[in-house]
């Protein structure tokens, strides 16, 4: 989300050569093109207004469902690629990054009815979700070296390789909100229950010793 947002804040404040809405607008309509192209399902119903992805405090953030972020990797590359600047280092990692999202996507997809990845699998897994952390690293170094508050670090990220290291025992599916955040619902659900009467990092504990034996319960069915 944050580095899609920093992706549309760079076109439509400082790449395309219109108002920033109406370079929202037409990123929108090249966005739309891919989707009918790739026959994508999961859609933004549209782009009309630049709150979508700038925020009153902090850099750019998009907005959406887990679902709809997720199926904007591909048109988010052919649109960066249509406009980026060709000499430009960053957007060159831009580039790389983009492309990256979208061969994680689809390995992730193709293993989707799978606990855990084949060793070769995991292995792509993982380099390239380093890479993408390493990128999304150096560009916000890079832009905050000029005063510009894109691609900013976020926690998640770590917990993001962290998935990527755990996918020869369970894919990050099982183990990440990529569709429609169910998987963070179900540990809100397991917080409230745990956190009666005590707080901080006991509720940590108490919420991991339930997920094990749920865990359990569920594993010993299969």
């Amino acid at each position: 989300m944050v580095f899609h947002g920093s992706c549309l804040w760079l076109l439509c404040y400082e790449i395309l050569e219109e108002a920033p809405l109406q370079n929202l607008q037409t990123c929108w309509q090249k966005i739309l093109a891919v989707y009918k192209e790739k026959h994508i399902v999961e859609r933004y119903r549209g782009m009309n207004k630049l709150s979508l992805f700038k925020r009153k405090s902090g850099g750019p953030k998009l907005k959406g469902r887990a679902a709809q972020v997720a199926a904007i990797a591909e048109p988010m590359l052919l649109l960066w690629e249509e406009n980026m600047d060709h000499s430009s280092f960053q957007h060159k990692q831009i580039r790389t990054w983009l492309k990256l999202n979208v061969a994680v996507e689809k390995l992730v997809k193709q293993n989707e009815d799978e606990i855990a990845f084949s060793p070769a699998d995991h292995s792509s897994l993982k380099t390239m979700c380093f890479g993408m952390a390493q990128l999304h690293r150096s560009l916000h170094q890079s832009y905050e070296e000029n005063g510009a508050q894109l691609f900013a670090p976020i926690p998640k990220l770590h917990a993001f390789l962290h998935c990527a290291l755990a996918s020869s025992y369970l894919s990050p599916r099982l183990t990440w909100c990529f569709r429609q955040e169910t998987n963070m619902s179900v540990h809100r659900t397991l917080a409230q229950s745990c956190c009666r009467g005590i707080r901080g990092p006991q509720v940590t504990a108490k919420m991991v010793a339930k997920m094990r034996i749920a865990l359990h319960l569920q594993l010993d069915k299969m």
